[in-house]
């Protein structure tokens, strides 16, 4: 039905296959399991997979642990909410890190929501996308787009510095943490 209306409404239906792949399978995990045994199946025949019983249990364990997320979700509908406010802060406060970028150059004439909405427009074109190279494209891309907001003077600048807090620092950060837990979990051996 809502394929109708978009289509109805000249919205191109390709732009949410995916949202509605997602939420069909949420919905209905037998039905993603069916496939998955089918594509196990079809890659045993074909010599792909050597351990058919063993990847099909692994296969009947992943879905039941994603069956019980879903389930888990469905009776939880608070936490779901909290997850999704908590993400969303998260990601406006990643992209309020150019805004101070900017101020912090003690710049003017661009708002805050024009600033975080362009970073925003970058992480969606560029960040999702699982590819080698995509700090350097995102860096590409801040270059492009930010060309119009900062001055030339200063556009290279606040990339290095909102990149180093949105990318950089946050690696840096999660390297200590990691390093740290494995020094405490190796001196409790």
């Amino acid at each position: 039905m809502q394929l109708f209306y978009m289509n109805r409404d000249g919205r191109k239906t390709s732009n949410s296959t995916v949202t509605l792949m997602t939420v069909a399978v949420m919905l209905c995990p037998g039905l993603i399991h069916k496939i998955g045994l089918y594509v196990i199946c079809a890659l045993s025949r074909w010599k792909i997979i050597r351990h058919y019983d063993e990847t099909k249990m692994k296969w009947d364990l992943f879905v039941d642990g994603y069956g019980d997320a879903v389930l888990f979700l469905k009776n939880h509908k608070e936490i779901l909410w909290e997850l999704a406010g908590l993400t969303f802060l998260q990601r406006c406060s990643v992209f309020l890190v150019t805004y101070l970028v900017y101020r912090g150059f003690s710049l003017s004439g661009s708002g805050v929501f024009t600033i975080m909405a362009l970073q925003a427009s970058i992480y969606i074109a560029v960040d999702m996308l699982p590819v080698p190279g995509s700090q350097g494209i995102t860096e590409l891309m801040y270059q492009k787009v930010f060309s119009a907001i900062f001055p030339l003077s200063l556009l290279t600048p606040s990339m290095i510095v909102s990149r180093s807090v949105n990318f950089y620092l946050l690696l840096l950060i999660s390297m200590i943490i990691s390093g740290y837990r494995n020094i405490i979990r190796k001196i409790q051996k």
